[in-house]
């Protein structure tokens, strides 16, 4: 059963949305883009489109954290809908964006719905809206929430996901010269001169995790990880863009790189961060937030992460157990998982559940980077 979000499920808002649901179940195709926090959910007594599925046209549906990028975004846009239904993103930028992405592939004439809640941000998508559409309607406001309208009258452009990529330059701190010894279980050798930070122009797209910027997790990360031998398997878990496989394979361009990420829209940004060619290994990016993700006998000699430990505003540490807890089914013998992590956190009880040798590499105030094997 597909349902619309609670927000929306207020008496007051009900006779909007049945219109809303009938107008979709009328047109000829449709398109849903949903985010995390404000995303679909189950609920026995809220309006449902069951009978969307049945309807003349098509609905489709994308969630960037739950689907890997279809062609209509990566292709150059064309029309393909009457309607369109956006949960509104936290960011304005991003926000924008799918504006644009959606209103260029809709029909003229055709209605755009953006919801959202208040703390999202929805209160601002108005003048959003209308800086696009040229015009926007609120529907209601009710239920801390918002649903919005607007109308495509004339051709909309930045309608190509090219047109959103933003080319970010980052110092990336030296690494470790000496590479990790090839059996990790050993200690590397000590340094004898650290190389010169690295300029990193990379590609990175609205709604991207430190989006336009240098993560200071990560920045701290690169500058206490041991450098890697060039013929070892790395796997960088919860890649984002790629910026810490980028600067491995800036250190090594023979680095077997292996990327996972749950956001489609970053691992596209790390295909361009990662080209093929030119003498440098390939690298293989998977979507998913899970190491099953992954074929089951691959191993790994390290496996390098700046985890998420958030869900939404919320901290949740359910993402980072189980990488943990999984980790070692795909790390060789004597390979290590290496992880960043807030000062304030103590790995340590949890690691020892998995890994007989924890060690902590570095730390400051702010973080503490973590050895596992």
């Amino acid at each position: 059963m597909l349902t619309l979000p609670p927000l929306l499920h207020a008496r007051a808002l009900k006779p909007l949305v049945e219109l809303m649901v009938q107008d979709l179940a009328d047109c000829r195709a449709a398109i849903w883009v949903g985010e995390a926090d404000v995303g679909l959910s189950a609920s026995a007594n809220s309006t449902t489109m069951d009978d969307l599925g049945d309807s003349p046209g098509a609905v489709e549906f994308f969630h960037r954290f739950q689907a890997t990028l279809p062609d209509w975004i990566t292709q150059p846009a064309e029309v393909r809908w009457q309607n369109a239904l956006l949960a509104w993103p936290k960011a304005r930028v991003e926000g924008m964006m799918w504006l644009h992405l959606l209103g260029a592939r809709l029909d003229v004439g055709g209605k755009l719905w953006v919801y959202g809640h208040n703390r999202g941000g929805i209160k601002s998508a108005d003048r959003a809206l209308a800086e696009v559409f040229g015009n926007a309607e609120v529907l209601a406001s009710k239920a801390h929430g918002r649903l919005l309208q607007a109308v495509k009258t004339a051709p909309i452009g930045r309608g190509a996901l090219a047109d959103w990529a933003e080319a970010v330059t980052m110092t990336i701190p030296s690494l470790a010269v000496s590479p990790l010894a090839a059996d990790a279980s050993q200690p590397a050798n000590p340094p004898a001169s650290q190389a010169a930070p690295q300029q990193l122009t990379l590609t990175s797209y609205p709604g991207c995790f430190a989006h336009g910027r240098l993560d200071a997790g990560t920045e701290f990360l690169l500058a206490h990880l041991p450098a890697f031998a060039g013929d070892q398997r790395v796997l960088d878990y919860g890649s984002g863009v790629g910026v810490i496989a980028a600067a491995l394979r800036a250190r090594q361009p023979k680095q077997r790189l292996t990327l996972i990420d749950i956001d489609s829209l970053a691992l596209q940004a790390a295909a361009a961060n990662l080209p093929d060619g030119h003498g440098l290994a390939s690298a293989s990016l998977l979507h998913g937030d899970r190491l099953d993700a992954l074929d089951l006998h691959q191993r790994f000699d390290a496996i390098v992460s700046n985890p998420p430990i958030h869900q939404g505003a919320a901290q949740s540490m359910d993402v980072l157990a189980r990488l943990i807890a999984d980790a070692p089914r795909f790390l060789s013998h004597g390979g290590a998982l290496y992880l960043v992590m807030q000062h304030r956190l103590n790995l340590a009880p949890l690691l020892q559940t998995r890994f007989e040798h924890v060690e902590l590499l570095a730390s400051n105030d702010q973080y503490k980077l973590w050895r596992a094997r």
